[in-house]
């Protein structure tokens, strides 16, 4: 049984368009995953849903230059942190 915050890999990465960004709470929490570039800069933020479980985020990443990115998953004061690739 999985007892912490778990955050998985997007999917598909690297990304072109849609990509998906996967979690698992133990319990209801607030969530936000939060996307920075290599420089640190916040890129873009999206509330999420919290619900105990697995959760699922689709989210257009044709919006953002081709690079690679920094996704971290905010949840209870605790960050999981993953690198997105993306790719035109």
């Amino acid at each position: 049984i999985v007892s912490t915050v778990q955050l998985y890999d997007a999917s598909p990465n690297p990304s072109n368009g849609q990509t998906a960004f996967t979690y698992f709470l133990p319990a209801n929490a607030k969530t936000e995953l939060r996307i920075y570039d290599l420089n640190g800069r916040l890129v873009d933020a999206v509330n999420g849903p919290g619900n105990a479980g697995f959760n699922n985020i689709s989210y257009n990443t044709s919006k953002l230059s081709p690079g690679t990115y920094l996704y971290s998953l905010a949840t209870n004061g605790k960050v999981k942190t993953k690198r997105l690739l993306v790719t035109r």
